[in-house]
């Protein structure tokens, strides 16, 4: 097996905290769409608003 070097690892970690929001944000989409409580939609749709902010590249 290769050695990682820190960039490597750093890179690594950068496509693991870009899949974990893609995921977030898909899970949020649902979570919105099956609640029946309009108050706790609301605040899975503000969750995702956020999270859409974070994962979007400017």
């Amino acid at each position: 097996m290769k050695s990682k070097t820190l960039r490597d690892l750093f890179l690594d970690q950068l496509r693991d905290l870009d899949s974990a929001g893609t995921q977030l944000t898909r899970t949020l989409s649902d979570m919105a769409r099956a609640a029946t409580s309009p108050a706790v939609r609301r605040g899975f749709e503000d969750h995702l608003s956020q999270t859409r902010r974070c994962v979007t590249p400017p």
